[in-house]
């Protein structure tokens, strides 16, 4: 199996390729068990963010992160 190296906020992971189509394939990423990701990542992206009254997210795998943050 082949993976993408990924590397964010110091975190590093290794992505597995997902084929999706013929000769098409994209690396997976799923935040959902990795609390270490989340935890360190959720800051950083507020920190980025406008004041706001609300997050939303548009897929469960995203709300553990949007939770946190």
């Amino acid at each position: 199996m082949k993976y993408f190296d990924f590397e964010i906020c110091g975190l590093k992971r290794k992505l597995p390729y997902v084929e999706v189509a013929e000769n098409l394939a994209l690396a997976s990423f799923a935040c959902l068990s990795d609390t270490e990701l989340v935890q360190t990542v959720a800051p950083e992206l507020v920190k980025r963010l406008p004041p706001v009254d609300y997050l939303m997210t548009a897929e469960a795998k995203g709300i553990c992160l949007t939770y946190e943050m």
